[in-house]
């Protein structure tokens, strides 16, 4: 590798070991581009403080007797702009590999949060769940994953990088990527990452991370008899898989079971699944709430039935 001015080398001879820190969509990615510029003798190592890949496109599973349904609990379709050749190529892996198939426009509503444009795809998980993408692009990325590894600290030590999970042996890296937000609600943000990497950063970048606002509504998943299915058909109309409703506290509403048919070709004879995404003034009234709040998940799950008509 080339030598940087402080001393230290560059380039994939250089760094032996590598550790991004979260397992979402940015993480993912992150991941499996070092593994195509760095090559297969690198180790790339992945600490994700939650159970499994997601983060803000985490999905949940339901056992519904014998079936298993999932819902998609962030976002509900993985939008790649495919004008940038990056997302084009991992939106092909994911299609060719029929993990995802690509959604109409035609059939999405226009909540403003999602890109539009005729350069825009917009994917699904075949088997019901969008982080499947994500799962996939880790795979290819042949990096060892770490779920339930939260980071506590970060300190430059000795030309390396020492990280410090809050269970578990320390790890040494030649780099460190931080695919975590810079601040809000929840454990796994930037500022609460301690260590000697926070003098890195000049007092601009330090401003820019710390204003940026994150979206943190709520999204309610309701797991309905398959009696529910008639009244969810007539609201969803014949090909509509989710409606913007701005009603109460609910923004959008979400037929995750249509989707996964649609995704899949096979029925979902089991039950009907719904996601309710919360409006924005919802979710900064209760943002101190924790997410297992009965009466607010009550007062969601009201709304959305009587939106339905059930």
């Amino acid at each position: 590798g080339e030598t940087a001015p402080n001393g230290r080398c560059t380039g994939s001879a250089a760094m032996a070991k590598v550790l991004v820190v979260g397992a979402g969509a940015t993480g993912s990615c992150a991941a499996w581009r070092l593994r195509q510029a760095l090559g297969r003798d690198v180790r790339i190592e992945v600490w994700e403080k939650a159970r499994g890949p997601g983060g803000r496109m985490s999905t949940n599973r339901q056992e519904l007797g014998a079936v298993s349904a999932r819902a998609d609990m962030g976002a509900q379709y993985l939008s790649l702009d495919s004008s940038d050749p990056a997302s084009s190529e991992i939106a092909q892996m994911l299609v060719a590999k029929q993990v995802c198939a690509e959604v109409p426009p035609a059939v999405l509503s226009a909540t403003p949060e999602r890109p539009s444009g005729d350069g825009w795809q917009h994917l699904v998980g075949r088997q019901g769940g969008v982080n499947d993408a994500l799962k996939q692009i880790l795979e290819d990325s042949m990096a060892d994953v770490h779920y339930e590894k939260r980071m506590a600290s970060l300190d430059e030590q000795h030309g390396q990088w020492r990280a410090r999970p809050f269970e578990g042996a320390p790890g040494a890296f030649d780099a460190v990527l931080l695919a975590v937000p810079g601040c809000g609600p929840g454990g796994d943000n930037l500022n609460k990452i301690r260590g000697g990497y926070e003098g890195w950063f000049s007092r601009e970048q330090n401003n820019s991370l710390l204003n940026t606002q994150h979206d943190a509504r709520w999204a309610v998943a309701l797991y309905l008899t398959m009696e529910c299915k008639a009244k969810c058909d007539l609201f969803f109309g014949p090909t509509d898989m989710e409606r913007v409703v701005d009603s109460g506290p609910v923004h959008l509403l979400c037929y995750q079971s249509r989707k996964t048919e649609q995704a899949s070709g096979l029925p979902c004879d089991g039950g009907i699944s719904v996601v309710a995404h919360t409006t924005h003034d919802f979710a900064k009234r209760n943002a101190r709430a924790s997410g297992r709040d009965q009466r607010l998940l009550w007062e969601v799950a009201e709304h959305v039935a009587g939106t339905l008509g059930l």
